[in-house]
């Protein structure tokens, strides 16, 4: 028993980003020669000590005109996505792991064996429900159902206007796991989730019955460490077809109706995939990042030049994606080329961050609170990052401008 509490907390530093392999350093960040994009500053906040040096699912959620963000401490805060103004904040009492989530007027944040919902309007509390575990994934809510994934595999649903449970599904956990579980995926009559053994299941959204599951990496090789293979990345769905990808395993494509393998690619990932019309899009294991066709996992391109700098899953933003990586740099990359095509990094914030502490010898959290595990939140031609810090940046992007020949 001493052995599975030393070695599990180090091998959840994995769970929400890329791994970084201290054999192996990051690449060298290069001088993009001819920038596609224009980003700058608008404004930036502070959540408290963010994360607190913990590798959480704690990622700023845009919904239009606002910007909401939570810190471990459990600070939850509403801001105008234009100015930054605060337009209200809560201190909840209690640990927030994962959030915000949000749909309708709730807003859902994982805790410390709890599901929390708040108004999205002005944050007043709707309800709070007790769970059986520690909520490492990000609260999904459809109609009436709120469904939480917690980390001793359970899948629970509540009820969106009162937090009461109405069914439970159990999975098996593995003896050793990444820190964290696979943020549910919510349809119109079930609901998709990723588990740490390695398997997608759906579930009938009424009550919760097994309709499917499907492998998508089956345990190998000697050792417990070996055989990890957590489906713990967001999955993604289009024209009746899931895809999935686990860590030091396969990414895959499964049939929504059946819950059949239609292929598969040993790329590992821990980070989420992005689809479009035609291809699909991830980060993988090793922070190089691949575009597929979805009809059959063959390779568009490959992207190496952020190797190694521990990468968040991509998110679309128009014809780019965008990433965050360990050192709190955002990178825009065309979606049809993968070419890198602007970068900026999410500032310090004076109060509690000055400009020149980190070259003074700041602590190791500091250096490690620059991470940006989660990817950053899209909303027009807004971008919201958020890092381990606490530190809310938001970014406004546009087409550099050419001059006319």
């Amino acid at each position: 028993m001493k052995v599975f509490f030393v070695v599990i907390p180090l091998l959840l530093l994995a769970g929400c980003s890329s791994s970084i392999d201290p054999l192996e350093p990051p690449a060298a960040l290069t001088t993009i020669v001819t920038p596609g994009l224009e980003i700058s500053h608008r404004w930036v906040r502070q959540l408290g000590r963010g994360s607190g040096g913990q590798h959480l699912k704690l990622a700023p959620y845009v919904d239009g005109e606002r910007v909401f963000a939570a810190n471990q401490s459990g600070r939850v805060e509403a801001f105008d996505s234009a100015d930054g103004k605060s337009l209200w904040r809560v201190d909840l009492g209690a640990p927030v792991n994962a959030g915000p989530g949000a749909d309708g007027e709730l807003l859902l944040l994982g805790g410390d064996a709890e599901v929390i919902a708040l108004n999205k309007r002005d944050g007043t509390l709707r309800w709070r429900t007790p769970v059986s575990s520690e909520v490492l994934s990000v609260p999904q809510q459809r109609g009436g159902f709120v469904v939480v994934h917690s980390v001793d595999g359970n899948i629970t649903a509540l009820s969106t206007d009162s937090g009461e449970r109405l069914w439970q599904h159990r999975e098996a956990v593995p003896t050793l796991s990444l820190r964290g579980s696979g943020n549910p995926y919510m349809l119109n009559d079930a609901v998709l989730v990723g588990t740490a053994n390695g398997k997608v299941i759906a579930l009938r959204l009424d009550d919760g019955t097994l309709l499917w599951e499907a492998v998508v990496a089956a345990p190998r090789g000697r050792t417990e460490l070996e055989r990890i293979v957590d489906v713990d990345a967001e999955l993604a769905l289009a024209d009746g077809v899931v895809y999935a990808s686990s860590h030091q395993g396969s990414l895959a494509a499964i049939a929504l109706s059946s819950g059949q393998l239609l292929w598969s690619r040993d790329i590992a990932a821990s980070g989420g995939i992005i689809v479009d019309r035609d291809y699909l899009y991830v980060a993988d294991v090793s922070g190089d990042l691949w575009s597929l066709s979805r009809s059959d996992g063959d390779t568009m391109w490959k992207q190496d030049a952020l190797h190694q700098r521990g990468l968040s899953a991509p998110i679309q933003q128009g014809d780019y994606l965008v990433v965050a990586d360990f050192e709190g740099y955002l990178h825009w990359l065309d979606k049809q080329e993968g070419k890198l095509v602007a970068r900026a990094r999410i500032q310090n914030f004076a109060e509690y961050w000055p400009v020149d502490s980190e070259e003074e010898g700041a602590s190791g959290f500091y250096k490690e609170g620059r991470a940006a595990l989660m990817p950053p939140a899209v909303e027009g031609v807004q971008v919201f990052g958020l890092d381990q810090r606490g530190v809310l940046d938001a970014f406004r992007v546009a087409p550099v401008a050419r001059e006319a020949d």
